[in-house]
């Protein structure tokens, strides 16, 4: 491949290629200048504006997630124990206000749920699941039948 390529075989070699680069730049690059069917343009102008307003939304939920993580960490880093949270290695304010909810769950001074008993709801369902030893409908049917015809 004389004179073309280099950019290929560079992007190739940074990814962690050793060998067959050479051939790998020529096959991409034939792939990437071939020439493909295409839509008629007022289609492709469409796909185009699609794409843009996709890439727009993108960027606003971008921006949006990374003034929410901002907001995040400065409230965080006015938290009392901010400090001891993000103590241990590779733990930052990020994190460390996610793992504050979950720390404050353990804390004696708040009011804790005890799970070991069931609670009035789930009382009241298992009574009515419960089973009492009644027999299907399509069992006693006959019975019901000759009651109705008798009685």
């Amino acid at each position: 491949m004389p004179g073309g390529g280099t950019q290929l075989r560079k992007l190739l070699s940074q990814a962690g290629r050793q060998r067959g680069i050479d051939a790998e730049a020529a096959r991409l690059q034939a792939v990437l200048r071939a020439e493909y069917p295409h839509h008629p343009p007022l289609i492709e102008d469409a796909f185009g504006k699609q794409v843009l307003a996709l890439l727009r939304q993108l960027n606003v939920a971008c921006s949006n997630a990374d003034e929410l993580a901002a907001a995040t960490v400065a409230h965080f880093d006015q938290h009392p124990d901010a400090e001891i949270i993000t103590s241990p290695p590779r733990l930052g304010s990020l994190t460390g206000a996610r793992i504050l909810p979950r720390s404050a769950m353990t804390d004696p001074a708040l009011p804790t749920l005890d799970h070991s008993r069931p609670t009035p709801a789930a009382r009241r369902h298992r009574r009515r699941v419960q089973s009492h030893g009644r027999t299907p409908c399509h069992q006693d049917a006959p019975h019901r039948l000759s009651k109705t015809l008798s009685g």
